[in-house]
């Protein structure tokens, strides 16, 4: 990666920044841009070969686009909208972010020359949410706007821009990303699976009970932010990654009694749990098959989630 140009959408969030980072320290000369709706860039390390740009991915035209482009070999499309039933983001923002938005940028690229796209899609692609593990050949049936909206953009890149315009990508679909750095968003912002852990601490660090909605059986694939930052590099370096969908996963999951067992063991935490009424994911499983990635990138998540627990826990402490 080193003097390597490179664009990130979406830089100053969890999964952004920190791939941001990395590939500054690998010596590439990075963009990043983001509206900061989710992340600041005052919290990303300063460094000569990292520009900010504090724009809206909606609001760019061609030629803004263009003029951003310019020179860049590599695009990582991280930025994107989400909705669950925490927040109020509209129909409207996901749509015209995910899809036209998004549109938008890789024709910009296409037409820039821009040699490769590694686009973060997503888990909820597939719509599954039973055992076997998710494998990248299923038929993806999704069955929430952000997933339909993310399969959009995926079809984008296999269709229309590398049939038509020779570009080159790697669709990196990533399951549940956690680790010290991930937001702490308010209400407004929840991004769901992201809070479970995040609460569990938060109560039991405050000496409150940790809530489980339902049985607590609901299987997550967790997958450490260290081991899917390498992976999304990977994805940029290595031919072999070209034109392919590929799942950043473990390839197993955890329930969330056990990562709440877990949780309570790091922190000390010997009070009971509070139960409450089940949502729609109780008795869930939602995994990834990550072997293609595997063979694909020579890459193996390395992080157990009994480590990764640890960071994090680590981490909330440190800041507060």
């Amino acid at each position: 990666m080193k003097n390597r140009n490179i664009l990130v959408t979406g830089g100053a969030g969890f999964v952004g920044s920190n791939l941001t980072r990395s590939l500054a320290n690998l010596g590439a000369n990075i963009i990043v841009l983001d509206n900061q709706s989710k992340g600041k860039h005052n919290l990303l390390t300063k460094q000569d070969n990292i520009k900010y740009l504090v724009k809206d991915l909606n609001k760019l035209s061609e030629s803004e686009l263009l003029k951003i482009l310019s020179g860049i070999e590599i695009l990582y499309h991280l930025a994107a909208e989400k909705h669950s039933s925490q927040n109020q983001i509209s129909v409207e923002d996901i749509l015209s972010t995910n899809i036209s938005a998004t549109y938008r940028l890789f024709q910009a690229a296409s037409k820039a020359s821009v040699k490769k796209i590694v686009f973060t899609s997503s888990l909820y692609a597939y719509g599954r949410y039973a055992l076997p593990p998710a494998r990248e050949n299923d038929l993806p049936k999704p069955d929430t706007l952000y997933g339909i909206s993310k399969l959009s953009a995926e079809h984008m890149l296999r269709q229309i821009f590398n049939d038509n315009n020779n570009i080159n990508y790697t669709i990196a679909r990533l399951f549940f990303v956690y680790g010290p750095g991930i937001k702490p968003y308010s209400d407004k912002f929840s991004m769901g699976y992201k809070s479970v852990l995040l609460k569990h601490f938060q109560r039991m660090i405050n000496n409150e009970a940790p809530i489980i909605y339902g049985s607590g059986q609901q299987g997550l694939d967790y997958i450490y932010i260290d081991d899917v930052v390498k992976a999304l590099i990977l994805c940029a370096g290595n031919n072999k990654s070209n034109n392919k969908t590929l799942n950043i996963s473990t390839g197993k999951y955890n329930s969330i009694l056990d990562l709440t067992q877990m949780a309570k063991n790091i922190c000390g935490f010997t009070g009971n749990t509070i139960f409450q009424t089940a949502d729609k994911t109780d008795n869930t499983i939602r995994c990834g098959d990550n072997s293609l990635a595997s063979e694909t990138l020579d890459w193996t998540p390395n992080i157990s989630i009994e480590h990764g627990l640890k960071n994090l826990y680590e981490w909330i402490i440190k800041n507060g």
